[in-house]
């Protein structure tokens, strides 16, 4: 008996409910989320514009050999070679190389208290310049600096 009051409501439970169309989405709601969703990604596509300063370490040496360095010319020539070895110098003046280091296979310098490897950049201040001067190769006996398509090799 117990049982057949209990298939009953089973089988009865699902006809007894309400069954209606699904509700309607709000026009308004869906209007106020569009506009929210083009709001938040409106930059998302729109990469800003690289800066075209020289001095940005970030950027890759044959593309910043494209950017002209003023009305006097692009940056390859005479006068912007000879001022590069110039501020290489006085860059390398104020790096105090104090050891080298084997670390494994490679070779790296301690220069201003901090290790640097081969592809390392060290931060130089010359006047109220900022100098990204590249450690470009680590011998036992020497190291080679390189500024924009200069380069000086320094023995210890």
């Amino acid at each position: 008996m117990k049982y057949r009051i209990l298939i009953f409501l089973l089988l009865a439970l699902p006809g007894l409910a309400q069954v209606g169309p699904a509700p309607k989405a709000n026009a308004r709601l869906i209007e106020m989320t569009q506009v929210r969703i083009e709001s938040l990604f409106q930059y998302h596509d729109k990469r800003p514009a690289l800066p075209q300063e020289s001095s940005n370490p970030f950027r890759p040496e044959d593309v910043l050999a494209g950017i002209s360095g003023g009305p006097g010319g692009g940056l390859g020539t005479s006068s912007s070679i000879s001022q590069n070895s110039n501020l290489l110098e006085s860059a390398i003046d104020q790096i105090n190389i104090s050891g080298v280091v084997n670390m494994g296979d490679q070779m790296q310098i301690v220069a201003n208290q901090l290790i640097y490897k081969e592809g390392s950049i060290i931060l130089v201040h010359v006047g109220t310049e900022t100098l990204f001067v590249r450690v470009m190769k680590i011998t036992a006996k020497r190291v080679t600096f390189r500024l924009g398509e200069q380069e000086l090799t320094v023995r210890f």
